[in-house]
């Protein structure tokens, strides 16, 4: 075995000894360039990984490696262990293995909880059950929203009492732990708020708080959701920009790009009111619902009855009613008559409610910019077009200013080399890269062409002193004339018996010499080493 190993080891260094300091370092190189594109590969051709469980107790995160481990699933850890990674082509198939496995254990409440209470359960922990069962399913409804990745929900419900007519209003409490690099909008703020006041009976959105894992308070109580300061002020950034967009778009059509400046000052309403407006209308042309006609006579002797004391005879008076009503007395002597008259009248009623929406625009100042550089402009026409822009009104008090103004373009003409030297050096950086691939690629090239070269000159083996013996050479003194000179050298010499066929060996080594020169030298050093 051991005669074996020094063979080998001896063929390897006669093989490394037919190469020169220079491919030698391209062969080492080259194996460098194979090894780092075999890692590079394996790195891009790696598969994505996706969270397969997130938050998970210590005993759930061990159990699932566990198991994962079992089944040879690659996986992954982060969060300190508390999320899973899996290959994402895995992520479902993994979890409803998991699933029949009964894994992860502890899902963190629900109404599982519910399933859970015995027949002596009191009703205190039945209250106090449910209410945990309540925050669990609120927490992963809203963990199911796009970026949320923990939610946790704190109910807190007064008792009901048979005493008391009013009690404490239920209010709840929400903390969310948001995904890298994202956040909740405004809009998933109410949303939540809407979410958690819908299951909870008789709480309301102001008393929804929501904060984030940072501490920042996203909502509070009282406010709705929607009229926080924050959110006034992104709502009035919102309206500004979009009318500072229509102008300034509108002015760069005529005046050029960077030619104008547009800044737009919006004041909002944020209150919210209500209206009741009550108007009658007497439909005259729709006839009476109810009509009433009266008439009373008087015959006889004595004074005439009723009537009003002193006033005489033939006077006449005007009846009430409701509606019209009319009336006539007349009378001579001891005779009188008495008619009158009642209608009853419709009349519309309309009563009109109105609502104004928070956010509302109370006032515009509009103050336009336009570089003087760029000619002569017409500032009244260019008021008009502002105006019909962001949609002037006078009542509410608009304002708007053009002026005219040279602009110190130092900042933009700055801005424009910096772009400009950016993208010369991020070219440069995609030209360099691709050089440095070409350049990995033809490395590779060339090692394999040196490879195979290798392998043809290995086939040509050299002529080693065994198989010289075995040909009936035998290592002696043998002097190879070269010109007129005769040195002596460690070469083979044939048996002295045979002069015909030392001269044929003579001949095959001149002949050897002359096609093979770097062979033969070759030879000669492996025997001068070797003491031969």
């Amino acid at each position: 075995m051991s005669a074996i190993v020094q063979d080998g080891l001896r063929r390897a260094r006669s093989a490394m000894a037919g190469f020169t300091p220079g491919q030698i370092g391209v062969i080492v190189i080259g194996v460098a360039g194979l090894v780092l594109a075999a890692f590079a590969f394996m790195r891009w051709s790696a598969p994505s990984l996706s969270p397969l469980y997130s938050n998970l107790s210590t005993e759930d995160a061990a159990a699932v490696v566990q198991q994962l481990d079992t089944t040879g699933t690659a996986y992954e850890l982060q969060d300190g262990g508390t999320t899973i990674l899996v290959p994402q082509d895995k992520v479902y198939a993994t979890r409803l293995a998991m699933s029949s496995q009964g894994l992860p254990a502890n899902t963190g409440g629900g109404y599982a909880l519910l399933d859970q209470q015995g027949i002596t359960t009191s009703e205190f922990m039945q209250n106090v059950t449910y209410q945990r069962a309540l925050e669990g399913e609120l927490a992963k409804t809203i963990e199911a929203i796009d970026g949320v990745k923990a939610a946790s929900v704190h109910l807190a419900l007064p008792e009901k009492s048979v005493f008391t007519q009013d009690s404490d209003k239920p209010t709840a409490a929400v903390m969310v732990t948001m995904g890298a690099g994202t956040e909740l909008s405004d809009e998933q703020v109410t949303a939540i708020q809407n979410l958690v006041a819908s299951s909870v009976p008789q709480l309301t959105t102001a008393n929804v708080t929501i904060t984030d894992s940072s501490g920042a308070l996203l909502s509070t109580t009282g406010t709705g959701g929607g009229s926080s300061a924050s959110s006034q002020i992104r709502a009035q950034r919102a309206v500004e920009g979009a009318l500072e967009v229509n102008a300034q778009s509108l002015l760069e059509k005529a005046l050029g790009v960077g030619n104008v400046a547009v800044r737009v000052n919006a004041a909002l309403d944020f209150d919210q009111w209500t209206r009741t407006d009550t108007s009658y209308e007497y439909p005259k042309t729709i006839p009476p619902s109810s009509q009433t006609n009266s008439t009373e006579t008087f015959t006889g002797s004595g004074a005439v009855p009723g009537g009003i004391v002193g006033v005489g005879n033939g006077t006449t008076t005007a009846g009430t009613g409701t509606g019209t009503t009319a009336g006539s007395t007349t009378g001579s002597g001891n005779q009188y008559q008495k008619t009158t008259n009642t209608q009853d009248n419709l009349v519309n009623s309309i009563i009109e409610q109105r609502t104004g929406a928070p956010g509302s625009v109370k006032r515009l100042t509009v103050s336009v910019l336009v570089n003087g550089a760029a000619g002569s402009v017409d500032t009244t026409a260019l008021t008009t077009a502002v105006a019909n822009a962001v949609g002037f009104d006078a009542t509410r008090g608009d304002a708007i200013q053009v002026t005219p103004m040279k602009f110190d373009t130092s900042a933009t003409d700055a801005a424009a080399a910096a772009e400009a030297a950016a993208a010369d050096a991020e070219s440069k950086t995609m030209l360099f890269d691709l050089v440095k691939k070409a350049g990995i690629i033809l490395l590779v090239l060339i090692v394999i062409v040196l490879a195979f070269l290798s392998s043809r000159k290995q086939k040509r083996q050299l002529l080693d002193a065994e198989e010289l013996g075995a040909l009936g050479f035998a290592p002696q003194p043998l002097a190879i004339t070269r010109g007129s000179d005769a040195a002596p050298l460690d070469a083979v010499v044939l048996p002295a018996d045979e002069p015909k066929a030392i001269e044929k060996q003579k001949s095959d080594i001149h002949e050897l010499v002359a096609t093979q020169p770097d062979e033969v030298a070759q030879l000669l050093r492996g025997w001068i080493a070797s003491g031969r």
